[in-house]
């Protein structure tokens, strides 16, 4: 699997790990040294050309992945996160399988990874914890969020329980992250006060993500 594949205006770009050139054909794969590499390709599964220069690092956050492709591409923050496609994530959710059309329903970026952009032109994730939110209760918000369709999530989000485990800070970044992910804040009938975790029971003991380059 390649670090990221993203299609964008017919175009699928890569960035990939490569054997370096001028190593023993007969080395072991485990002992051949990789360098980073970049590639851009006009169809899913056609070859396509290395681009050049070779980076020296490979995006690991969605944030990330939208400054690499403004260097590659030299497209805007709003056309990469109204127009990019994350085809490596639709890969990881299909047993490795390409989808039929470079837009597959559900992985354009500002669905994907909960992106907009401000009236300033910054970009903005909810993938990183909103201003004023618990950085653990919002880590476990993404987790559901991200677990399979779930109608129990979105009748939370319009419930009164919300408010009182979250705040208004957390009620607004939900519901807009909702709205995101869905492409309106769907209605439903509000649920009864039932907490979040028992609606949706912990899978691990503890949760830890990074939050201002510390782990919480």
């Amino acid at each position: 699997m390649p670090y990221y594949e993203v299609a964008i205006h017919g175009t699928v770009y890569r960035g990939l790990a490569r054997p370096v050139p001028g190593q023993s054909p007969q080395a072991d794969t485990r002992d051949l040294k990789y360098g980073l590499a970049r590639s851009c390709a006009q169809g899913l599964q056609v070859a396509g050309r290395t681009l050049e220069p070779s980076p020296g690092a490979m995006p690991n956050t969605p944030r990330a992945l939208v400054r690499e492709l403004q260097e590659v591409t030299g497209l805007s923050i709003g056309d990469i996160v109204d127009k990019a496609y994350s085809i490596l994530n639709y890969r990881r959710h299909h047993g490795a399988r390409y989808p039929d059309s470079m837009e597959p329903r559900g992985y354009r970026f500002r669905e994907l990874f909960l992106m907009s952009v401000d009236t300033d032109g910054n970009l903005k994730t909810f993938y990183e914890t909103p201003a004023g939110v618990d950085p653990e209760k919002w880590t476990y918000f993404l987790r559901v969020l991200d677990r399979k369709e779930c109608d129990s999530l979105r009748q939370y989000a319009v419930s009164g329980m919300i408010h009182r485990e979250y705040g208004e800070p957390g009620t607004q970044a939900i519901r807009e992250a909702l709205r995101l992910r869905d492409g309106e804040l769907r209605h439903f009938p509000p649920m009864s006060y039932v907490p979040f975790v028992e609606l949706f029971p912990l899978e691990f003991p503890t949760l830890e993500r990074t939050v201002g380059g510390q782990r919480r």
